[in-house]
């Protein structure tokens, strides 16, 4: 393992974060149901994987995972059940097959046998070098037998193909965090290995550690379908943290978004108007007019309030959470930190965006900056 705070507090496992071997993947898990678990504090053995906790909570409620939820059909999501060790901390494992991939390092673990391999910078993954570790009698993945066995080795090496192949892992591509010349936010957000979506949905019951779509450098829209009745207020959608990001708000019967770049630099802009009571389509129109640079205006169902001149800089926003409804961690608006996540107190049914706004929209463009120099 490599020396530091990271690699002593993972001791006795390999490595941590980043990397595949076991100081980088394997965390305790704890559950608690009384109902079920009679045996507080008892220990299983068998091995599993993040993805088997959605499987045993869906298993433990007796519900099917939904094929479709407000008419957007959902993919089939891995994992197996644990709720056939609640009863029998003995009971043979059910899970026989886990692959791990990480900025091109790699891993496979396939019944108390696992290969891995670190991966060198070079766009030929085939340079490098695959370890070998018995885990059911080598906890801390110690001593490797590579040499010793390379019929099992090749073996796994096939089977996390196969994996990847199944899975979407494929194909490789090396990691920009590898091979940049420093740290560069711009070179950081260049990089899109998935394949090119410009239309998002979220809703209020997703995990507010969801990533925010990629909105730096672009035009776009934002587009929260909620009700407002008189005294109404909160967070519609928030990316990002206190450090930097950017929330639509309701209040004080107005629709308003706030940028705060960094925790320096800080932009808000508002309806200059009082939203009437009912559903309303809520917006944030961006159009980017020059690099890093553009002019945002709130909009209620297409009637367009105040509009302001927003600097980007490389990065919109900062952070990597997003929030429908709530703060997803800590307030972007600094005067709403002692409201927490600023809960709306209103039903919202869906936020949307949009980054499909040409980016040589000159007459959007022009109308905008005319508006601007009139304010």
């Amino acid at each position: 393992a490599r020396p530091g705070p990271a690699g002593g507090g993972n001791t006795p496992l390999q490595l941590y974060k980043s990397w595949v071997h076991s100081g980088g993947v394997k965390v305790p898990c704890i559950m608690s149901y009384p109902d079920m678990i009679k045996d507080k504090g008892g220990i299983r053995t068998q091995y599993h994987h993040v993805v088997d906790i959605y499987a045993t909570v869906l298993d433990v409620c007796n519900i099917t995972h939904p094929e479709s939820l407000k008419g957007v059909k959902q993919e089939k999501k891995p994992g197996i059940s644990m709720r056939y060790s609640f009863d029998d901390p003995a009971t043979p494992r059910q899970r026989q097959v886990q692959y791990y991939e990480m900025l091109g390092n790699r891993g496979i673990w396939a019944d108390g046998w696992k290969a891995v391999a670190n991966h060198v910078v070079s766009p030929n993954f085939d340079e490098d070098e695959w370890e070998l570790y018995h885990t059911d009698i080598d906890f801390s993945e110690s001593n490797n037998l590579a040499e010793k066995h390379p019929g099992k080795l090749q073996e796994l090496i096939n089977l996390w193909w196969h994996e990847a192949g199944l899975f979407g892992v494929l194909p490789m591509l090396e990691s920009h965090l590898r091979d940049r010349d420093g740290f560069d936010f711009n070179l950081m957000l260049r990089f899109e290995p998935a394949e090119h979506k410009s239309h998002f949905i979220f809703f209020p019951e997703m995990d507010p550690n969801a990533p925010p779509p990629r909105t730096g450098n672009k035009s776009f829209t934002i587009k929260a379908y909620a009700d407002y009745k008189r005294g109404d207020e909160g967070v519609l959608l928030a990316a990002g943290v206190n450090c930097g990001g950017y929330v639509l708000y309701v209040e004080d019967g107005k629709l308003k978004f706030h940028y705060n770049y960094l925790d320096e630099k800080y932009v808000t802009t508002e309806t200059d108007f009082v939203i009437e009571e009912g559903t309303h389509e809520f917006a944030f129109d961006f159009v980017n007019t020059k690099p890093y640079s553009g002019i945002g205006r709130v909009m209620i169902d297409g009637k367009a309030g105040s509009a302001a001149i927003i600097a980007t800089y490389p990065l919109f926003p900062v952070g990597g959470s997003l929030g429908v409804g709530r703060y997803p961690i800590t307030a972007v608006q600094a005067e709403h930190k002692h409201k927490h996540f600023y809960n709306y107190t209103g039903e919202i049914d869906r936020v949307e965006y949009n980054l499909e706004r040409p980016e040589d929209d000159m007459d959007k463009m022009l109308e905008l900056e005319r508006e601007m120099e009139q304010a």
